[in-house]
């Protein structure tokens, strides 16, 4: 989706102000999180729901 890489990095910012001193493993986790939705295979996907609030409850 679009929106994706922006949401990595928001994950990364929030996480980086919740815990300033998070390792670089878990700012690689932050950013990491989401990254099945980067495969075209993905079972459940955002463009078969209307909303996104949808898609995250199915998913």
């Amino acid at each position: 989706m679009p929106e994706d890489p922006e949401h990595a990095q928001n994950t990364l910012e929030w996480l980086l102000k919740l815990k300033p001193d998070a390792d670089e493993a878990l700012q690689i986790a932050a950013l990491g999180h989401d990254i099945e939705r980067a495969f075209e295979d993905t079972k459940v996907r955002r463009d078969d729901y209307r909303d996104f609030d949808t898609f995250k409850v199915a998913f």
